[in-house]
This record gives C-alpha cells, structure tokens and sequence, in this order.
C-alpha cells in the first residue's frame, strides 16, 4: 500500500511513519507533504496514492483546494485521524467523507468502477476493486467475483446455485446477478459466519 503523509510536525510525521511500517512492513510512504499547496502539488506530479493520512483540520481546506485544480474525476481514500471509518468519494464534483458501514457493494462493469450505499446511491471510482479491496477491513468486505466487493451486513440471502455456486442477495439493487464461484464459496460461507 502506498501512502501520502500530510503533517507539519516533522515528530509527528516520524512518529505516524514507524508506526504505519511496524504495523505493516510492505506499507510504502511515497510522500510527505507539509501544506495543503504543498499536497495539491504534489497530487498533481505524482501517481495517486492508496491512501492520504492528513489532520482533519486541514480535510476542508484541502477539499476545496483540489476541487478547484481537479475535475473530482478520481476517488482518494483518506483515513481521517478522527474518523477511521469513512472514505471520501465524489459526488457532484465534490469529495465527500462516507461512512464504510453505509457502503453495501462495490462493482465494476466497462471498465468503470461504482460504490454503492445502502440507499442505492452510487459513486464513481477511478480505482481497479483490487485496489479499493486492499484498503478494506477484510472482515467487513468480500472480494466475491472479479466484478463485486460486498460488504458483510449487506449480504440478505444465500441460495446454492448450478455448479456449487452461491447467488447472493443484497439488502441494495445489484445491476446483475451476483454469483461467488464454487471455488470460493467455502471461504464465503466461513467469512460470513465469522464475528
């Protein structure tokens, strides 16, 4: 996972930097920035990152900053130090901090890559799903398919399908059948019974 740093405080910098590589050693700090400016600039030369660690009390200011030099086309994660459990994503050209619990699927079709919200509100992703996966509590979400990511308390109704496959029913609107492989339908199975 590749991770921008956002922070001021050179101690504090330091300080969130060994904590993120002890807790996983293939974390990669591709940046540090100090400013908002600094942030957007860097965002501009650089490939984006997995995830932005940044304090809550510049998210605004750095939101309406970037909408003003992006078109809001690409999604950025950000853990907010404050609220671990949200994940920004555009709406209306804007970045919008979502809860993690709201989000029921995530689904790629053409190319184009949706989350959708318990209330079938969807958002666009510029993110592949293995990318967004990777940044997910894997006790929360499923990797089902190479088309969906689900998430555990979305997940209604199991039927055994031809094949040993599972059809999943979603408490949301899916644009298609959602199918887990025979393949994975055992680890299916124990990851929606695990607390």
């Amino acid at each position: 996972m590749e991770i921008l740093i956002v922070e001021d405080d050179i101690a504090a910098y330091e300080n969130l930097k060994n904590i993120l590589e002890e807790i996983d050693p293939s974390i990669q700090i591709t940046g540090h920035t100090e400013s908002v400016t600094q942030t957007i600039s860097w965002l501009s030369n650089n490939l984006s990152p997995d995830l932005i660690c940044m304090d809550t009390k510049e998210l605004k200011r750095f939101l309406d900053k970037f909408l003003m030099h992006q078109s809001a086309k690409r999604s950025l994660p950000v853990s907010l130090d404050k609220y671990p459990d949200k994940m920004l994503i555009p709406f209306n050209h804007k970045l919008i901090p979502v809860d993690i619990s709201e989000i029921s699927y995530f689904y790629v079709s053409n190319g184009i890559t949706r989350a959708v919200l318990k209330d079938n509100t969807g958002f666009h992703f510029m993110k592949a799903l293995d990318a967004i996966y990777s940044l997910l509590n894997p006790s929360l979400f499923f990797r089902a398919n190479k088309q969906f990511i689900v998430a555990k308390d979305s997940v209604k109704n199991l039927t055994i399908w031809f094949d040993n496959r599972l059809l999943i029913t979603l408490d949301t609107e899916v644009p298609e059948r959602l199918y887990v492989s025979k393949n994975r339908a055992a680890l299916f199975k124990k990851w929606l019974t695990e607390g």
